[in-house]
């Protein structure tokens, strides 16, 4: 999980809980759609070179938004 991977004060952990405490950390994008399927995607998805895995969710009006963003 992401939240293992920062360092912080210990007085802040319900901080930075809410905020990277969904956040997983996987080593390529070929790994991480796999495991965001598995997981149903209930967590975020990033790898360790910034590329972001978002859900693919359809609008009431039909089109698809989401996708991969690098950063």
């Amino acid at each position: 999980m992401g939240i293992d991977l920062v360092g912080f004060d210990q007085h802040l952990t319900n901080v930075i809980a809410s905020l990277i405490g969904t956040l997983i950390v996987v080593d390529n994008l070929d790994n991480a759609v796999p495991i965001a399927n598995s997981l149903h995607h209930r967590y975020r998805l990033v790898t360790s070179t910034g590329i972001s895995l978002m859900l693919v969710v359809r609008c009431q009006v039909g089109r698809n938004t989401g996708g991969v963003v690098r950063r």
